[in-house]
This record gives structure tokens, sequence and C-alpha cells, in this order.
């Protein structure tokens, strides 16, 4: 029952569609333990729109995947068309530092293969979310060049994928640059992984799938409200996010505009005409728990 429930609501799930502009549902979103941070209001008039791209999105196709490097003895960790992207340092004064946040429905035994790295990482869910459901979480990682659980995230074998672990084609998530450190990059993002609707129903937010990511973000592009609570907190300033759709070889990076020197606010708004476009193999509405399993269990009798 579960299983049917995981694969629903986190794996296939994509709920912020015009399908809402119909609903006019207002979301909070919480910590997993209770603690509102704020509300989603879907609502029939725009927010603040700026003039111009509150985000510079930088759109690099055509990026090929490394290979096994079998017998090379100073591997490369990313592709060289993202090694400035995901390595590159601003000044000698500030040092940016790269995370991922990996989909662990995406990845097989991710848990496990984190913990034989000597990489920082945290599960993005924590107390009985994270036992219930650690094992399809989104995580977050501190990458390190030259270790090899990061270079296999960007390496593709048709043949030796599953074996070796590699996870380039499965776009396994989303890539962050900042200076801050992990603890509050984790409770940056965090608010941002599950939503309840006023029904009482919770939903997740799968805003690190590369696929949603870009689709998210070019869309509200010019928001500034929205755009101002992803990029910016009281601890943390994100310089860039980075999308890799590794099935079709295209990197986007979304970073802010110097034109615009948006400031944390304590509210986030999700307007009707700038919510994402529906994606025809991700436009499934999350059920709830006791749909699921009543699902599930009418499948079990059949």
């Amino acid at each position: 029952m579960q299983d049917c429930f995981v694969k629903d609501s986190i794996f296939n799930v994509f709920f912020i569609t015009l399908y809402f502009k119909k609903l006019g549902i207002n979301f909070t979103m919480s910590d997993h333990d209770g603690t509102n941070f704020s509300q989603w209001d879907l609502m029939e008039k725009p927010g603040v729109q700026a003039e111009t791209p509150v985000l510079i999105i930088e759109t690099i196709n055509g990026v090929t995947p490394l290979d096994d490097q079998f017998g090379v003895d100073d591997k490369k960790t990313v592709p060289d068309a993202l090694y400035e992207s995901l390595w590159g340092q601003l000044d000698l004064t500030t040092k940016l530092r790269t995370y991922a946040i990996l989909d662990a429905a995406k990845v097989p035994n991710l848990f496990d293969q984190l913990a034989a790295t000597d990489l920082h990482h945290r599960c993005m869910y924590k107390g009985q979310a994270q036992d219930d459901l650690g094992h399809v979480a989104p995580w977050l990682v501190q990458l390190q060049e030259g270790n090899s659980f990061s270079r296999r995230l960007f390496t593709h074998d048709e043949e030796t994928n599953d074996a070796m672990g590699y996870h380039w084609a499965r776009e396994p998530g989303i890539f962050i640059r900042t200076a801050a450190d992990l603890e509050d990059v984790l409770k940056h993002f965090r608010k941002f992984t599950k939503v309840k609707s006023e029904t009482g129903q919770w939903h997740f937010f799968r805003f690190y799938d590369p696929v949603i990511a870009s689709d998210f973000f070019k869309h509200n592009r010019q928001d500034v409200d929205l755009c101002a609570s992803f990029f910016r907190s009281d601890t943390v300033d994100i310089h860039s996010l980075i999308s890799v759709r590794g099935r079709s070889g295209t990197a986007d990076i979304f970073s802010v505009s110097t034109k615009h020197p948006i400031k944390r606010i304590p509210y986030l708004t999700l307007t009707a005409v700038y919510s994402i476009p529906t994606l025809p193999e991700l436009s499934v509405l999350s059920r709830s728990r006791a749909e699921a399993e009543a699902e599930a269990e009418a499948e079990a009798e059949e």
C-alpha cells in the first residue's frame, strides 16, 4: 500500500498546474514537524511582476555525459561544458560550494550509496516522514570535485549504468551553487518540499526534478516574490540553480539578475497566471493516502 502511495504521490506527481486556476486553493508550506513557513496563494491576479526577467537563464545544449574513463589517471568529475557552472568560483574572497538535491525515487539505494562516501548529506524529510519515505525522498548532498559519487552523477554507459551506478540518464536532481553551509541550505529548501491544502491534505512538490525545475523557473522568471523566496533567505544567497536533463543533453542555469536586488520576503505567492503549464506525463494530482490504499486493495482483490 505504501509503495502505491509513494509512486503516485512522489514519483509521478506534478501538482502545481493550471488546474489550480479553477480551484483557487491556498497552500501552507511546512517543515514536516508542523511548523508553517508561509502560504502559496493562487489568485486570479498575478503578483508583483518585473518588467524584465528577475532570473537570468543560460541554456547549454548538446551536453555529453562522461564515459567510463577507464585507464584515465586524471578523471573528470563533470563534462567540460558544465565545469564552470558547477565548480567555477566568483572571486578569491567568496568560495561557492556545490550541492545536489537528489531524488531517491530515481536513484536506487541512494542512502546506501551516500553512506559509503565521505560526502556530507542529509535527508530533506525528517522525523516520521524520513522514516516512512526516506527511500524515495529528496536528499541534499554537498558534492566534491574528484569524488567518485559526484562523478557517477555525470557518467553514462548503456551497458554498465546499473552495474556501475551511473546516474546521468536517471536525471536524478538539481544542483545548487551557494556559499552557505549544508545546514542552512537544508533549512532553506526543506520548506518547499511539501504543501498542505485547505482540505488538510499534504502534497509533495518535486521542484528538485530537473524537468519540473526548468519549466517552473522559466515560467515564473518575472515573478519577483517567487524568485525571492527560492533564491534568498536570512542565511542563504543562492548564486545559481542548475537543472541538467541528461536525456536531452540540456542544462539550464538560473541566476538572479543584478538589475533586481531582490530581498527575502515573508511569504511566497504563486498566481494562476504564473503557475506551471501542465506537462502530459506529470499532470496527475496527488491523491490522499486513503485513496491510494483503497485502489491498492481493489487491485489486490482482483
